[in-house]
């Protein structure tokens, strides 16, 4: 199994603000999973037919015991990453590991907090971007199933390398994840990490 060129295939999707706004009640919570679950499966379908040249009757989203989503196709088990925001969602599908974040650029509760915990494991200087690097550090914990709590300590900057994808942020026991940022919707950030230095191909919904 390979995609085109063996990259990485992603797009923005937009979601519906009403509904997250309702999301205080827990009815509004439910509703708002189920939207978004039915609103991925056929973004992932599109970027499937982009990615295998083929259009599957079924798709079948599942998750591994550490929450980290794939789907069952045709094919086999392809590996998959989601992320949402308030009006945007992202997705991205590989045949390698994969993790994709996004995040509004807007100051949030908690968002000090973030930044302390940057600054504390020397991932962040007074001169960097936190939302960029914070969507770098989320992207590679969906790349290998990991948690803020529990492995933030796993990553340190790499300040120069033979070879460009290398430098930045890593990895520690995953040397081949690559985090990269990526162009994103008006008011957010977004980075993939992908397997080594595989293409990015990104997909606008609608495409044929």
């Amino acid at each position: 199994m390979s995609t085109d060129k063996g990259g990485v295939w992603y797009t923005f999707f937009p979601m519906d603000p009403l509904r997250h706004n309702r999301c205080g009640q827990p009815k509004g919570i439910a509703q708002i999973r189920k939207d978004r679950r039915s609103v991925s499966v056929k973004v992932l379908k599109n970027l499937f037919h982009r990615a295998f040249r083929l259009t599957p009757d079924r798709l079948e989203l599942n998750h591994q015991p550490t929450g980290k989503p794939y789907l069952i196709s045709p094919l086999g088990k392809v590996h998959i990453s989601l992320s949402y925001t308030k009006y945007w969602g992202a997705a991205a599908l590989s045949e390698r590991s994969v993790g994709i974040d996004i995040e509004t650029t807007s100051r949030r509760k908690g968002w000090s907090d973030r930044v302390n915990a940057l600054a504390e494991h020397k991932l962040i200087d007074p001169q960097s971007d936190p939302v960029s690097k914070w969507v770098q550090i989320e992207a590679a914990l969906k790349y290998f199933g990991g948690s803020v709590a529990t492995d933030l300590s796993r990553f340190w900057m790499e300040p120069e390398s033979q070879e460009e994808w290398r430098a930045g942020l890593r990895l520690r026991n995953h040397p081949t994840c690559c985090t990269r940022n990526i162009a994103a919707p008006n008011g957010c950030k977004a980075a993939i990490a992908a397997y080594s230095s595989r293409p990015l191909i990104t997909v606008s919904i609608g495409e044929k």
